[in-house]
């Protein structure tokens, strides 16, 4: 059924199978780099509502 649905190839493209990897590897990436920024961001956020608030007049 997977055949029917993605299609038969007989040819296989190992500049396809390269890209597919790189993004992947990119997209992993990606991912770690969103994870690291949430924490910095949770961990700003923290902070800030320890400080006492600052008169903005």
């Amino acid at each position: 059924m997977a055949k029917a649905l993605l299609g038969h190839r007989t040819i296989r493209d190992d500049r396809l199978l390269q890209e597919t990897a790189r993004l992947r590897i990119r997209v992993r990436d990606l991912e770690q780099l969103i994870e690291g920024l949430q924490a910095d961001n949770d961990r700003l956020r923290d902070d800030r509502s320890r400080v006492a608030p600052v008169d903005q007049r």
